[in-house]
């Protein structure tokens, strides 16, 4: 497989069960819908992250340069640009090569790397067979994982093991390392522009502000990672299943089997006793126990007015 030339391994990927992408904001349940998965039989790569079941390759090698690309965020039609064809090929075979590292799939596969919904309308095409698995959670309680740090809001430096390829110069932004960074990835997942340096009145530049309103910002990004993906889904039809983190955490028996049964996936022992226990409800509703300094206060209250049209439309309530 090592070597193998893209169109090759993409048309044998084409032929195998799959793939299903478990998809959404980082920090929305992804990871426990990963593990469902796993206990049901799909093979989600010879090396995933073991805190998150992420698939690195898929990240760094295929999600990262797209995202860093001077296409993102308005993909052209695969066929238009001959160019970017050939960049997409190459980089999704390269990605996989190391995503399965030698291990072809007998079974159902695929991977979970929360990302992905950026690429959902150019993998749907690469590989027809796709399934696209999208989890939703209340963008309150989202916003406040690690405190609001992370991402656009944590260390804007490279993290451990940060190896994305290069891009080739046709492909870079004007002005942009042909290294793709971290910081870029992260102003392209939370606001569709790798290059900004402002949002609204926010100086994206300035840390001290950074900090100030990190809740805000963490709800920008959720916003805008939840509508991109529904925009996406909407065009693919059946192969978009929406997920709601709330709705499995209080009615795991009812919802998670039927997600499984959706994705022709079988109910055995081992998924069995992952819904009895990999679902907390617990876990909900954390947003309203919060207790905030005077400032943090001000900033929550400002991303929940940020969020609202969104959180109204999926039903969300205030209380």
């Amino acid at each position: 497989m090592i070597g193998e030339p893209a169109e090759a391994l993409l048309e044998r990927a084409r032929g195998w069960p799959g793939p299903i992408l478990v998809v959404g904001r980082p920090r929305s349940g992804t990871r426990a819908v990963a593990r469902l998965l796993l206990e049901a039989g799909v093979f989600l790569g010879a090396a995933v992250s073991p805190d998150h079941l992420d698939s690195v390759a898929i990240y760094q090698r295929f999600v990262v340069p797209l995202l860093a690309s001077r296409q993102f965020p308005r993909w052209p039609e695969l066929g238009a640009d001959p160019g970017f064809d050939a960049f997409c090929h190459e980089r999704l075979a390269d990605a996989l090569t190391h995503h399965l590292a030698g291990a072809e799939p007998r079974g159902p596969w695929g991977w979970k790397y929360p990302e992905t919904l950026f690429a959902m309308p150019l993998l749907a095409p690469l590989l027809p067979g796709a399934r696209f698995v999208h989890l939703i959670r209340d963008g309150r309680d989202v916003c406040l994982s690690e405190g609001g740090f992370w991402q656009l809001t944590g260390s804007h430096h490279d993290p451990p093991g940060w190896s994305p390829p290069p891009l080739p110069p046709a492909l870079r932004r004007d002005g942009a390392p042909a290294v793709p960074d971290y910081h870029a990835f992260c102003l392209a997942v939370a606001l569709g522009d790798a290059s900004a340096h402002r949002f609204g009145a926010i100086d994206l530049d300035d840390r001290r502000q950074l900090v100030e309103h990190r809740f805000v910002l963490q709800m920008q990004s959720w916003v805008h990672c939840v509508t991109t993906a529904r925009a996406h889904g909407r065009a693919l039809g059946d192969r978009y299943l929406e997920v709601r983190y709330e709705d499995l955490c209080l009615r795991p028996g009812d919802v998670a089997p039927a997600l499984l049964e959706r994705l022709g996936l079988p109910l055995g022992e081992r998924a069995r006793a992952w819904i009895n226990g990999g679902f907390v409800a617990g876990r909900l509703r954390r947003w309203s126990a919060i207790r905030f300094t005077p400032a943090e206060a001000r900033d929550f209250a400002a991303a929940e007015v940020h969020g609202a049209p969104l959180l109204r439309e999926l039903g969300h309530d205030a209380g």
